[in-house]
């Protein structure tokens, strides 16, 4: 654990959030995508204020033990919680415990379809299915979808969540209309079948932007309940939206300061200092999920201009300012503190703001604030 720097996650802009996506809608409700320790915003945490701040009442996670993880701290929580990827019904731990604590497998594959009607268990756990409309990863196949319609109804089952995804939701193009297209004649399927379907959803973050999807019961946001827009930068220009703001700001230390002259050489390799200044020395590095690739980069922080000398070190960042920068002053420098900055810092490392921010060491406390 370090101390000083900190993964500072704001409580109450996620419920402003919330409820500007709330404006946004067509009252669907929230499937809210919490996956990967909730963005690496923490889990609990998250979830236990989007129930209590928003009303919340659906979650979706990777994994079985995601969802264990959570149903066991927030026991006394009323909430459905949806497991999108690893399922492992095969497993006869995970069927007690998706029958116990109300947890919901979404089925994406017809062996998994034919695993799970097979079960004895299953005629307790909702049928949640995910059909393929484009994304080409997981969801039933066009092939198998009689197959599929005809093993559901010979089990006289309903289904009680058909979900689909997007596979272009982050720009604006033809194809997602293709895509919802495909998903509204595989849902019209399911009614000549006569199989009743009670809760639909395609929507995610992206999508959600754009408008498309919005006549299904359920919508299913994630990386925009955290601030940044779920739409590629191009694409958010033409739309904008999202008036959401970053939930978190990434506060780091100083270590210590020193002046260094223009060539002289820093850190590992040496690299040249890129001019005259003032090498700020900040307690974070890769051990803590800094991308590597913002070595040598510069970077505005605070509104101040800076730059990165040399490599990005497991535990240290060589940071760069003029002689008279007010950073300079500072024993504490956010890296991002808005939404606006955090974009910044991913534009300049090319990596995505669902890795910068997964990414973020449990070494970096959480602390939260209101």
């Amino acid at each position: 654990m370090r101390r000083g720097t900190f993964f500072e996650i704001n409580l109450r802009q996620l419920d402003e959030n919330i409820s500007h996506l709330h404006r946004l809608i067509k009252g669907n409700e929230i499937l809210f995508m919490v996956k990967s320790d909730a963005y690496g915003h923490g889990l609990v945490e998250i979830v236990e204020r989007a129930i209590e701040g928003s009303q919340v009442a659906n979650f979706g996670v990777a994994t079985i033990d995601e969802a264990i993880y959570l149903r066991r701290h927030l026991a006394k929580k009323e909430c459905e919680i949806y497991v999108f990827s690893e399922l492992n019904l095969e497993q006869e731990d995970c069927l007690e415990y998706y029958e116990s604590f109300a947890i919901h497998p979404v089925i994406s594959s017809l062996a998994n379809l034919k695993l799970f009607l097979s079960l004895k268990q299953s005629g307790n756990i909702p049928l949640v299915l995910k059909v393929n409309i484009g994304m080409n990863r997981l969801g039933l196949r066009d092939f198998e979808l009689e197959e599929s319609l005809n093993l559901i109804k010979k089990a006289k089952r309903s289904v009680y969540h058909l979900m689909g995804h997007f596979s272009n939701a982050t720009d604006i193009t033809e194809v997602n209309s293709l895509q919802y297209k495909l998903f509204l004649d595989i849902k019209k399927s399911f009614k000549e079948w006569a199989i009743s379907v009670e809760r639909t959803s395609v929507s995610n973050s992206g999508a959600i932007e754009q408008g498309i999807g919005l006549n299904e019961t359920h919508i299913r946001p994630g990386l925009m309940l955290f601030g940044p827009s779920g739409l590629s930068s191009k694409a958010n220009g033409k739309v904008n939206r999202w008036r959401g703001e970053s939930i978190s700001r990434l506060q780091v230390k100083k270590i210590s300061s020193y002046p260094v002259l223009s060539g002289q050489g820093v850190g590992y390799g040496l690299s040249p200092s890129p001019g005259d200044g003032i090498l700020n020395l900040l307690a974070i590095g890769y051990g803590d999920g800094l991308p590597t690739s913002l070595a040598n980069k510069p970077l505005r922080i605070n509104g101040h201009d800076g730059q990165i000398v040399g490599r990005i070190n497991m535990d240290l960042l060589q940071l760069l300012t003029k002689e008279d920068c007010p950073l300079n002053q500072r024993e504490y420098i956010d890296l991002w503190h808005d939404k606006k900055s955090l974009m910044e810092i991913c534009k300049v490392s090319k990596v995505i703001p669902y890795e910068m921010l997964c990414h973020i060491s449990s070494r970096i406390p959480k602390k939260y604030v209101e």
